[in-house]
């Protein structure tokens, strides 16, 4: 899987510090209620996260503006289907 879509986990790099690294799981309220007995974090794909990244492809660098206004610029290193 190559490609950002609701279901996957998701690993990207902060371009401003490529050491800074999240891992998450993209989406729905249904799977943020699996996950909660997991240790991932979940974004929803309505999320200004979650909408610049959705189609994105692993190497592919995306930006988005945080809540606070500020701009935030990622790169997508890997895209697996979620398994609790």
């Amino acid at each position: 899987m190559d490609q950002v879509a609701p279901g996957c986990r998701v690993t990207i790099a902060y371009d401003d510090d490529p050491d800074d690294t999240d891992t998450f799981l993209l989406g729905s309220r249904e799977l943020m209620a699996l996950a909660d007995s997991t240790e991932i974090e979940v974004f929803s794909p309505q999320s200004p996260l979650g909408q610049a990244i959705t189609g994105a492809k692993v190497g592919q660098h995306v930006s988005y503006r945080a809540p606070n206004g500020r701009p935030i610029q990622v790169t997508i290193l890997e895209v697996q289907p979620y398994r609790s």
